[in-house]
């Protein structure tokens, strides 16, 4: 076959190739993994990352953070928070350890938290009636939204609280690319004597508001798990 036969065979070729490119499945995006983190050994009573320093000899590493994540589904949200160590709290009843994981939407703020003591484990989640800074170094007023589900997984040293979107949807809806913002986790020692303990941060990260997640997004969480 001469070189002038060949050449519309080689176009044609040529072209397909391109329509193959054109209609080529983007790579599906990393998931994003550990949208906070924190050294270990800095939960104390009235310690963690907020400035106060921490009283000697009261470190523990079930409420000593390292890392935290938060994703959503169409239907559910899961927040992780990964500790040091997780057990059982040490002190006897009725003391035990609080987590909680905040954020806003720009319209409202919430935070889950889950609660652990010999007398039971409970799980939360709650809106902020009162302005949402990011951090702890304001007092925050708010009202609870209901209870919620979650586990303490002593193997994976993992505390994950989920809840159903629609809880959060009177004060502003959570769907695909709502973007949550100014990320926060919170433990404090707890003395649960009844549904709102008195209690002492012990460990903080994320203050600052540098963190954020878009709903939607892949992380490293199982969703609803």
């Amino acid at each position: 076959m001469s070189p002038t036969a060949r050449l519309p065979r080689l176009l044609r070729l040529a072209l397909i190739g391109l329509l193959v490119a054109g209609f080529a499945v983007p790579a599906e995006a990393a998931p994003r993994c550990y949208l906070l983190k924190d050294a270990e050994g800095d939960a104390g009573v009235s310690g963690g990352d907020g400035g106060l320093g921490s009283v000697p000899g009261t470190y523990d590493g079930s409420l000593d953070v390292v890392s935290a994540d938060i994703a959503t589904n169409r239907t559910q949200l899961t927040a992780v928070i990964r500790v040091a160590k997780l057990t059982m709290p040490e002190n006897p009843l009725p003391y035990g350890g609080m987590f909680s994981f905040h954020w806003t939407t720009g319209e409202a703020a919430f935070f889950v938290e889950a609660t652990r003591t010999y007398a039971g484990d409970r799980f939360h989640a709650n809106v902020y009636t009162s302005p949402y800074s990011g951090d702890t170094s304001q007092s925050f007023l708010y009202d609870p939204l209901g209870p919620v589900s979650g586990v303490f997984d002593e193997a994976r040293n993992e505390v994950r609280i989920t809840a159903p979107l629609a809880l959060f949807a009177p004060h502003d809806r959570i769907g695909p690319g709502t973007t949550l913002t100014k990320l926060l986790v919170i433990t404090w020692f707890s003395q649960a004597l009844d549904e709102y303990p008195t209690s002492s941060q012990a460990d903080e990260v994320g203050g600052g508001g540098r963190a954020s997640y878009r709903a939607g997004d892949r992380t490293c969480v199982a969703v609803g798990r």
